[in-house]
């Protein structure tokens, strides 16, 4: 009997040990699994200017694993070529999104971020200094009067609301040139834009950049 229980009690550990090795094969440890590519080109600024010869890395955002080690860092380095070409081969280090960064004094500028894990992206445009132009447009279906008053977004100073009184018509209320692109990413990238009649409730809104181009931006009053 004895004999019956040992050999029943050595198959059920048998059993747990062919388990446990069956899950470890069928999960990735970091820097296992296929290969990914990223390529693009790097630019100074939206007059397209190639920049060559630019140590450039792909960085991977930090998680903690389940053994409580970092996973993540540095994926590739390389250096564009004369045109500004760049193509980074990587393995995926299972941790959060990744970054296109350049070397910057003691540190790294991130030139283009939230890049999602465990894909290849191909001719990705980068830009060191990128910018658009933002017309904001005044969209009137009742004019109002002379005590009416709207406040929105001035993206020429983003400390003091853009006012303008009543009666309004309808037209370009501004425009902002050259207006730079902060945490410029994938896969598009959005303003901040408010608007506030008297004494209303603001009115938000988060409209699409278009990088290097015109970014249209509209305000209606009912």
């Amino acid at each position: 009997m004895k004999k019956y229980i040992i050999n029943i009690k050595f198959l059920a550990l048998s059993s747990l040990v062919l388990i446990f090795q069956s899950c470890k094969k069928d999960t990735d440890s970091p820097g296992d699994g296929p290969t990914y590519t990223i390529t693009g080109r790097l630019f100074e600024d939206c007059n397209m200017q190639p920049v060559a010869n630019q140590k450039i890395d792909l960085f991977q955002e930090y998680s903690t694993g389940l053994d409580g080690n970092l996973n993540g860092g540095i994926l590739a380095q390389t250096t564009t070529d004369a045109n500004g070409n760049f193509k980074f081969d990587f393995k995926d280090m299972d941790g959060f999104t990744e970054s296109i960064r350049i070397p910057a004094g003691q540190g790294y500028t991130k030139l283009f971020q939230n890049i999602p894990q465990n894909q290849s992206l191909f001719d990705l445009r980068v830009y060191k200094s990128p910018t658009t132009n933002i017309k904001v447009n005044l969209i009137v279906n009742n004019s109002y009067t002379n005590l009416d008053t709207l406040r929105l977004t001035d993206f020429n100073n983003l400390s003091t609301p853009y006012k303008i009184s009543g009666p309004f018509t309808s037209s370009l209320l501004y425009e902002s040139v050259d207006f730079p692109i902060l945490n410029f990413g994938y896969p598009q990238n959005i303003l901040n834009f408010g608007y506030k009649l008297n004494n209303n409730s603001e009115v938000m809104s988060t409209p699409t950049i278009t990088t290097c181009g015109i970014t249209n931006i509209e305000v209606v009053i009912n």
